[in-house]
């Protein structure tokens, strides 16, 4: 079982304070008080300066806030490697977050031109991009559907079987640049059990 420690009032420090300056007397478990109250940081004593304990309370804040926010920008720099090469999502993010932030600022911190982005805003999409990203949404969804057990060739055929414009090259393609991949099945020699890995 823990001993839980006393707490003392301001009031109650000040005046142990006071009584050691006094008739130098015994300073243990006082020490820490006294310490505090000539450095001018001990409420209720002669010393005690409250501009400055402003500023240390605010300067614990500020230490506090940059903490938070060097922690984010770490996550960011880690996130950023998953937008590398995808300028698209990257200026998608710009467009979603201009009102919170400034577009220089974003594209500083996302590397990318702030020309690059407004090129983005102005190009419509091509039918050839509207068509390639149906089919990134048709792989996804047939992967899923199939329990991730299916290859390209297969996917493919069965993508052709509902109908859809789409061609093996394609569907390889998807997968690579997605990073799709089987999951695959091996029999255990052991035990004569199919082990999906």
């Amino acid at each position: 079982m823990t001993k839980k420690r006393a707490k003392y009032t301001d009031e109650f420090k000040a005046q142990a304070v006071k009584k050691i300056a006094e008739n130098n007397g015994n300073v243990a478990g006082t020490a820490n008080w006294y310490i505090k109250a000539n450095a001018g940081k001990l409420k209720g004593t002669s010393n005690y300066d409250a501009e400055l304990m402003a500023i240390l309370e605010e300067n614990k804040r500020l230490k506090r806030q940059l903490k938070v926010a060097e922690e984010e920008r770490e996550i960011l720099k880690k996130a950023t490697a998953f937008f590398a090469k995808a300028s698209k999502v990257k200026f998608a993010f710009i467009n979603k977050n201009k009102a919170e932030f400034r577009i220089t600022t974003l594209c500083k911190v996302l590397k990318v031109k702030q020309s690059s982005y407004y090129g983005w805003l102005k190009r419509d999409l091509s039918n050839q991009q509207i068509h390639r990203n149906h089919c990134e949404l048709l792989v996804l969804s047939a992967h899923t559907e199939k329990k991730e057990r299916y290859g390209s060739e297969r996917i493919h055929a069965h993508l052709v079987a509902q109908g859809h414009s789409i061609s093996r090259y394609m569907v390889r393609t998807i997968k690579q640049q997605q990073h799709i991949y089987c999951k695959r099945h091996i029999l255990s020699e052991k035990t004569g059990v199919i082990l999906r890995l």
